[in-house]
């Protein structure tokens, strides 16, 4: 375990810098900030002087080392926009969508891990279609249209929920739907199949031969062997529900950091922008590590 960690947090130095440097060049083609931050009527003499203070008139690889430095420690510049440490603004964004992405992760698990093993128990049934169908329109369903007919029945027509913003668990409920709902379809058609498969293998043969109960045979054997490809796709998706829901955050108002990065692209605050895709990446590589970890914990055949 420990070799494998040593291992794991040695190639994360490469990973890391290759991220800056894309993050960087993407930040650097976006355009000119110092035309963002005067006004029209600024002289060539204030651009140049604010060019220079922000250090964009050093060659590309002197930039670039410096925004190393600077990001080793934290720093990632101040944003113009907020007039504060743009880390800050991101971390302060972060709990709410770490909040949203959770309760989403958790709801889609609670209805696909079930409706799952229910397809897979009544293969061709009325049932299996039903839930297979829901599945494939679950998956292929647009997020925003998705939220806007949420929007339109639950908070305009039927006044049972907020439309926008953050507060109780009231606020969570139509933005989680949103954001968990191709995620559902995703893990409920991924345990189908593995059911299905798994129920076929000889051991469970066996079992029933022994005498086990139907419980036991399902959800100790069955479906400890499908946990595998779950956490597969829990720890490929939780990081875009926390830090990739853009488009749910915006539809709904609510101040997380996807909505933070979209407010930050189009004003071209870089600093924020360079920040949040920072703690995107980190929050990825954290999740890969915890799924590798969960790996073995789940199967022991399986090393480090």
């Amino acid at each position: 375990m420990k070799k494998y960690l040593m291992r794991y947090v040695l190639q994360l130095v490469p990973v890391l810098l290759l991220i800056s440097l894309i993050v960087f060049v993407l930040v650097y083609m976006a355009g000119d900030p110092v035309a963002l931050m005067l006004p029209d009527s600024a002289t060539p003499a204030e651009v140049a002087d604010l060019r220079e203070s922000l250090g964009l008139n050093r060659p590309f690889a002197m930039q670039f080392w410096i925004f190393l430095t600077h990001i080793c420690s934290g720093n990632f510049g101040t944003s113009f926009r907020y007039h504060a440490d743009a880390m800050s603004i991101v971390l302060g964004r972060l709990p709410a969508s770490v909040e949203l992405g959770i309760v989403s992760m958790a709801g889609a698990l609670a209805v696909s891990i079930p409706l799952g093993i229910w397809s897979a128990l009544r293969k061709n049934s009325s049932i299996d279609v039903l839930i297979t169908s829901a599945s494939v329109a679950g998956k292929a369903m647009p997020t925003f249209w998705l939220g806007l007919m949420l929007i339109l029945v639950f908070a305009v027509t039927l006044r049972m929920l907020p439309v926008s913003g953050i507060g109780g668990l009231s606020h969570l409920i139509l933005p989680a739907i949103t954001l968990g709902g191709g995620v559902a379809a995703e893990i409920a058609r991924l345990v189908r199949s593995n059911m299905l498969e798994t129920l076929g293998q000889d051991y469970i043969r066996t079992a029933r031969s022994k005498g086990l109960s139907n419980f036991a045979i399902i959800y100790r054997h069955a479906f400890r062997n499908c946990l595998n490809p779950v956490i597969s796709i829990v720890t490929v998706q939780l990081p875009f529900l926390i830090g990739g829901s853009l488009i749910t955050e915006t539809v709904f108002a609510y101040p997380g950091l996807g909505q933070l990065l979209v407010l930050a692209v189009n004003a071209r605050d870089m600093s924020v922008v360079e920040a949040g895709v920072f703690v995107i990446a980190l929050i990825v590589i954290l999740m890969n590590l915890i799924g590798d970890v969960l790996y073995r914990v789940v199967d022991r055949r399986i090393k480090y």
